[in-house]
């Protein structure tokens, strides 16, 4: 809200009544239509227009302008008929509302709804005829590749068995052999060579021979075996260590032979139940001395506890004492100055007995 700058006009005489001079004193009409009150402020409040409301009153529907000032108390009491405007001195001619448009009620036809169309769907048009075009399009390398993987995938019979082929080949086994699980099966080592390029259709005999290149393939040893048959394992340097037993009596296992069918043996005769016997006597120092570690660092954090409770008490009585300290120092600085006081009162009453 606009703070009003100087107040209005003085109302001790009688107010003269609203005339053209007065509008135009206090230049209440604006050349841009626009009507000022008679608030003299800074900047001018502009004149609200209303219409009359009330349904008892015979100027029900008539316009007219008020003050625009909301501050309560100071409203100048500004009133004007907007019809009244003109003969008062106000130029500019206030263009009348817009009419509102007459509503076109819609018809029948236009109220009902189009029927919904069947979309047709363009059918493409006949691809020509041989005899039509006059040149044929050239056969390009791709076209002939591909129509030889397809005549290739006719030659190939997917359901004739094939010998030395298991269904469970996808499978991998714990024993088998690592380049044997790589392999995948020969039906769809034939599928996917088909589309490699011009394939060669796969006779019984090929077939035959591809499985007996499987079937011979040598087996390597793997897991547990494998570690063992290296010489070079850090394994036995370990098992060394631990059981005290030469390298040279070290069973080495073959890639026909398994752990779990022949347990191994020591040179000194004592089998693995044993060793692992052998393993926890040689790890108990070890659960001893982390046991004792554990004693050592419990009794430190107590001793330290025990320290700082010590430390914070002392601490606490120095505290004490030298609160009490300064609290006598206090007093006796009190009594000297009470001393003082009293000898310089009995000087005076000596004084004033001589």
């Amino acid at each position: 809200m606009q703070a009003p700058v100087a107040s209005r006009a003085p109302t001790s005489g009688p107010e003269r009544r609203n005339t053209p001079a007065k509008y135009r004193d206090y230049q209440c009409f604006r050349p841009d239509g626009e009507v000022w009150c008679f608030c003299n402020t800074e900047p001018r409040i502009k004149a609200i227009r209303r219409v009359t409301r009330k349904e008892s009153s015979p100027n029900l529907g008539r316009e007219f302008w008020s003050c625009g000032n909301w501050v309560e108390g100071e409203a100048c009491g500004f009133f004007l008929w907007c019809d009244q405007a003109k003969r008062m001195g106000r130029d500019f001619t206030t263009p009348p509302p817009p009419e509102p448009k007459n509503y076109v009620q819609p018809t029948d036809a236009q109220r009902r709804r189009p029927s919904p169309v069947a979309y047709s769907v363009p059918l493409a048009p006949a691809p020509p005829s041989p005899t039509s075009s006059p040149t044929k399009r050239p056969i390009s390398e791709r076209d002939l590749a591909v129509q030889e993987a397809v005549q290739g995938l006719d030659d190939i019979d997917f359901d004739e068995p094939i010998e030395g082929f298991d269904p469970d080949d996808d499978i991998v086994d714990d024993a088998e052999s690592p380049a044997t699980a790589r392999s995948a099966s020969p039906s769809k080592k034939a599928r996917f060579e088909s589309f490699a390029g011009p394939p060669s259709p796969q006779t019984p005999s090929r077939r035959a021979a591809a499985a007996g290149a499987i079937g011979t393939e040598p087996a390597q040893a793997s897991g547990f075996a494998a570690i063992q048959a290296d010489p070079d394992s850090p394994f036995h340097a370990i098992q060394k260590n631990l059981f005290a037993a030469p390298s040279s009596t070290i069973p080495v296992v073959t890639s026909g032979s398994s752990i779990l069918s022949s347990p191994a043996k020591a040179s000194n005769g004592t089998s693995q139940p044993d060793a692992f016997a052998a393993l926890l006597n040689a790890l108990s120092p070890v659960a001893s001395l982390l046991d004792s570690a554990k004693k050592e660092r419990d009794k430190e954090a107590r001793l330290l506890l025990a320290a700082k409770r010590k430390e914070e008490t002392l601490r606490k009585t120095y505290e004490k004492e030298r609160d009490e300290r300064e609290r006598l120092q206090k007093e006796n600085e009190a009594l000297k100055n009470r001393i003082r006081l009293l000898e310089h009162e009995l000087v005076e009453l000596r004084i004033r007995k001589s």
